[in-house]
């Protein structure tokens, strides 16, 4: 369980920006509490079913990330190898060998921004993300038009409906 909880940790930092200013995406990792902690020190979420119990105050933030690198994963998936700094490291450090069994809680809080801002760190990657960001700036443009000429022509999208699927016979059979 904590593996996983650190893996989706490790999953969102990437969309971090550069660590310079205020991030996109603020990543907070909450120590479990107990039910004799002060109220107003703690907080519930359910893990799994179970109503966990939290330690409002973080153990660390996004802002003790120094450094990371995302990669693909073998089995298709995306990961991320993080570097904390002092600060952030020796808090995970102390709080694993001190609540060995409990539970790590990561709460994520986006920005409204639709995109992440990376700087590049070679000339091959300022190409690499002039062109990506021409090519979607292209296939946006391409789309827009696309959706405007449907609407032109009295097109739409169809809607999904709500709700679960019922055989047309059993329609048929309720109706009479």
């Amino acid at each position: 369980m904590r593996t996983a909880l650190l893996l989706l940790l490790l999953g969102l930092l990437p969309a971090c920006e550069t660590f310079k200013g205020d991030p996109k995406v603020v990543i907070t990792v909450f120590s479990e509490g107990n039910e004799m902690d002060s109220p107003k020190s703690i907080f519930r979420r359910p893990v799994e079913g179970e109503n966990k119990v939290f330690k409002v105050i973080p153990e660390f933030t996004t802002n003790s990330v120094v450094a990371f690198h995302p990669f693909a994963a073998k089995d298709g998936t995306n990961g991320v190898a993080v570097k904390l700094d002092f600060k952030g490291a020796n808090a995970l450090e102390l709080v694993t060998r001190m609540r060995q069994g409990e539970i790590l809680h990561i709460n994520e809080s986006q920005s409204s921004a639709e995109s992440i801002d990376m700087i590049p760190s070679t000339k091959a990657e300022l190409k690499d993300n002039y062109r990506e960001a021409k090519k979607a700036r292209e296939k946006k443009l391409k789309d827009e038009a696309a959706a405007a000429q449907r609407a032109a022509r009295g097109e739409f999208e169809p809607e999904t409906p709500k709700g679960e699927a019922v055989p047309l016979s059993e329609a048929l059979k309720s109706a009479r």
